[in-house]
């Protein structure tokens, strides 16, 4: 059985990016990550780019103890302007995005997890950040289910920006109060 108190964060360096090529080029990732396989120069490129600071997304590995497991990523909403007016948040919100890599990790449970621990740790830690949003493709329903577990809610339905004509995100949301108030209630 795993256990979640084991989930823990590392930035990316680049070092890592070998096994981020591996992740994205496996099927169970490109189903709702990527779309398409992507070359080990592309990957250097993009992931590079989060690493130096020279693009929005502030890059992790998610880690169960010191196994690397999974990707996550999270930007502030107004740092991509287009971005930003497609979804109108009427605060300062974080976007978070995010795969399980490693196929022993998969279906496991730890999605709701990872989720908490980061915005708890990471995301909410920032004073100016008001709300989360993730949006996973509408037909993703076990990111859905994972996601509605973490305490985001169904806030709006969007053209997905890179995918297919037909793809769609299912954003959800969860403000820094409602996500503290869990907290305390778990406690109790």
């Amino acid at each position: 059985m795993l256990t979640p108190t084991k989930i823990n964060f590392q930035k990316l360096q680049m070092v890592d990016l070998p096994l981020m090529y591996q992740w994205l080029n496996t099927d169970f990732v490109m189903q709702w990550y990527g779309r398409e396989p992507i070359t080990l120069e592309q990957v250097n490129k993009e992931y590079g780019d989060y690493i130096e600071g020279r693009d929005v997304p502030q890059p992790y590995l998610i880690r169960y103890d010191t196994l690397p497991i999974g990707y996550i990523q999270t930007y502030k909403i107004s740092d991509d302007p287009d971005w930003a007016k497609a979804l109108e948040p009427t605060e300062e919100a974080a976007g978070i995005d995010l795969f399980i890599g490693h196929a022993d990790y998969i279906h496991r449970g730890l999605g709701s997890f990872v989720l908490k621990r980061f915005m708890q740790e990471i995301i909410f830690s920032q004073p100016e950040i008001e709300s989360c949003l993730i949006d996973p493709d509408t037909e993703n329903k076990v990111a859905i289910r994972a996601y509605e577990k973490a305490g985001f809610v169904y806030w709006k339905t969007i053209p997905e920006e890179d995918g297919p004509p037909e793809a769609e995100n299912h954003v959800m949301r969860i403000t820094k109060s409602e996500f503290l108030a869990s907290l305390l209630e778990n406690t109790n």
